[in-house]
């Protein structure tokens, strides 16, 4: 699957303004604190890069599996030149990363998505570990504490889906940049 047949590209077009504001305040506030440094410049392309992931799961209920590539081949490409932890720490993050979700997708009988698991695994490999149980411990209290909100609005029901791509980004980056 491409990003551009999907027409995922329509839709961060359509949220373009939007999101070329809150992208550059992101950037404003990371490089204001992590200044030019190679953390901060990476941070701040992962900021943008989980924006629009969110978007495009939050409003398509997918995760381009184009998209999830590219954040693993720069993830590889970062932690080449930084080597901040071993590869062994890595693999090990990667592979919670995806056993913690798949066995709740089996649990939940389907209520995790497929591009989710995989998201987790490629962020499991970022944050290896234990940063990936401190991201995806976020990310499931952020989600549920959203799913409780919109249920008490009257949003959704109980057995409504919500995306779980954003909530994650939000754990990642938090993790990501208090590491």
């Amino acid at each position: 699957m491409r990003l551009f047949e999907e027409n995922y590209f329509n839709l961060v077009l359509r949220y373009g303004l939007p999101l070329g504001i809150v992208n550059a305040m992101g950037w404003l506030v990371i490089i204001h604190l992590y200044g030019f440094s190679v953390k901060g410049m990476v941070g701040a392309v992962l900021f943008s890069f989980s924006l629009v992931l969110s978007v495009i799961d939050g409003k398509s209920y997918i995760i381009p599996n184009s998209l999830t590539a590219l954040l693993f081949m720069m993830g590889i490409g970062y932690h080449f030149f930084t080597q901040e932890l071993s590869v062994l720490n890595r693999v090990f993050g990667c592979t919670t990363g995806f056993a913690v979700l798949m066995l709740l997708a089996m649990i939940s009988r389907g209520g995790i998505g497929g591009g989710d698991i995989k998201l987790s695994a490629v962020m499991g490999f970022w944050l290896g570990f234990p940063e990936v149980l401190y991201f995806l411990f976020i990310a499931a209290v952020a989600g549920s504490v959203w799913g409780f909100l919109l249920m008490i609005f009257r949003k959704k029901g109980k057995r409504d889906p919500i995306p779980f791509g954003p909530f994650m980004a939000l754990g990642f980056l938090t993790i990501f940049f208090w590491q």
